[in-house]
């Protein structure tokens, strides 16, 4: 009975060692979620701190070994793992390369102190006492959360309502059996692309050469189109399901995302028999990738274009080195790698294929300037001279010149389209950005390429419409130029 009740006891303490080393790597991480609770699923966190704390479990195994003593070696491992998953944080003011061996120092002082003169009691009591606080505060953010988990399950199921509710689209006959050969349909979308009355009026900017450089390659441009909406999802939502009928303040963030990725274009699209693929860097969509590349980061959830990984991993003391050593690809390189990719023949052995792609750029933070090096990180955000903003801006419409003239020559009966979400934001609250209006900073870009065919003037029409008279003149719908009355 004494020899199950110490395998019991023994039991308990290791789940308690356990415990207390997740708590101490991943705190952070879990107020990160809790904090932007209407942005990030938990399943982006998990597996970060998944990985964070099975370095503290085999940190916690190697040290119990060493010492013979549990308690000591949940501590010392606690210990380790809040500075490993924290340091990052000094190095922007402090720099790498004193944080590193200070941080070392300071905790090689702490194992010292802890294994020389603190007892096995002792830190079995320290490690209850802070096991007790952080899991304190964790229910307590679970608690507080509850209203908020509800209320984007109940958006959640309001917004799928709503799609439900929207008029029926009817496919052409030639098409309902998903059998017909289809041209290929290539959808670029550059995030914070701003059209004419952006661009001049904001910055002073002529973007006639771009424009030209696209009518010259045989694409309808639009001189006036808008979204009617200042944030990606909810404009993106609203474009591909044909009308705008999900935002954030009625719906949220998540419930766009989703009314997004089952958007009535991309139904419509799929039912008509087109093979669905995606080569962009955002992880919008879950369609094929055509290359590995970018296309299973998720969506970023800060106005520096960084992920949730991306943030966490700057958090920790690996996040310089991962940099310096080019780890993970930077989007400097991916938007690159995706733009190239359409120059390419090699590119082209897909038939019946729609291929979405997302790049955020030209959006902030700027990482090209106007011959495609890459910006010092100081000026990332650097809103106060717009020259950054504005050569980014010219940069990209080169390089999207560039690979549409590549999509054309190698699929010259395709249907391309280039468009943006919405033109420059004024956020004042997250950096210094540049005075616009709403009418302004929802002026965007839209242009239409339908194999040589004519698809008419599409001058003044919201997003949404040009997709509406695109299904019409390309591929014989008859629907009604309606999406504008919803803005």
């Amino acid at each position: 009975m004494d020899e199950n009740h110490k395998k019991r006891g023994n039991i308990i303490k290791t789940l308690t060692d356990i415990i207390f080393i997740t708590l101490c790597s991943g705190i952070f991480m879990l107020y990160l979620y809790f904090g932007n609770l209407k942005e990030i699923l938990f399943g982006e966190i998990a597996p970060i701190l998944l990985c964070f704390s099975a370095i503290g479990w085999l940190l916690y195994i190697v040290l119990r070994l060493v010492l013979k003593k549990s308690r000591k070696a949940a501590v010392l491992s606690g210990v380790a793992m809040v500075f490993l998953a924290n340091a990052g944080r000094l190095t922007e003011a402090l720099g790498y390369t004193a944080v590193l061996p200070l941080g070392l120092l300071a905790i090689a002082a702490v194992f010292f102190v802890i294994i020389r003169f603190v007892s096995e009691d002792t830190a079995g009591k320290m490690e209850f006492i802070v096991t007790a606080v952080l899991a304190a505060l964790i229910l307590f953010n679970v608690a507080v959360s509850i209203p908020q988990f509800a209320e984007n399950n109940r958006l959640s199921e309001q917004a799928a309502e709503k799609a439900a509710l929207q008029e029926e689209i009817k496919i052409p006959e030639k098409y309902a059996e998903g059998d017909a050969e289809l041209p290929n349909l290539y959808i670029f979308v550059f995030d914070e692309l701003a059209g004419t009355k952006c661009m001049r009026e904001v910055f002073g900017y002529d973007n006639k050469v771009f424009y030209d450089n696209m009518r010259s390659l045989g694409f309808a441009v639009s001189d006036d189109c808008t979204n009617y909406k200042q944030f990606t999802m909810e404009c993106l939502s609203g474009l591909f399901n044909l009308d705008y009928v999900f935002d954030y303040d009625t719906d949220g963030f998540f419930a766009c995302r989703e009314r997004f990725k089952n958007a009535r274009f991309f139904s419509i699209m799929n039912r008509m028999g087109y093979g669905m693929y995606e080569t962009e860097a955002g992880g919008f969509t879950d369609f094929e990738p055509r290359f590995k590349n970018g296309a299973s980061k998720e969506y970023n959830i800060d106005e520096d274009g960084r992920t949730t990984f991306e943030i966490i991993l700057d958090w920790s003391l690996f996040g310089p080195v991962a940099d310096s050593l080019g780890i993970f690809p930077q989007n400097y390189d991916l938007f690159d790698e995706i733009l190239t990719y359409y120059t390419l023949p090699e590119s082209y052995t897909y038939k019946n294929a729609l291929t979405f792609t997302y790049i955020c750029c030209p959006h902030a933070p700027f990482i090209y300037d106007i011959n495609g090096n890459p910006v010092d990180k100081a000026n990332s955000m650097n809103w106060s001279d717009s020259k950054y903003f504005l050569e980014q801006y010219e940069y990209m419409c080169g390089r999207i010149v560039d690979a549409m003239e590549g999509v054309i020559q190698n699929d010259k009966e395709s249907v391309i389209l280039v468009l943006s979400d919405h033109g420059v934001k004024p956020n004042k609250s997250l950096w210094n950005g540049p005075s616009a209006t709403y009418e302004q900073s929802v002026d965007t870009f839209f242009a239409v390429y339908t194999g040589g065919g004519d698809i008419g003037d599409i001058t003044g029409l919201c997003g949404a419409d040009v997709l509406r008279k695109v299904l019409n003149t390309r591929y014989g719908f008859n629907l009604d130029m309606t999406a504008a009355l919803a803005g």
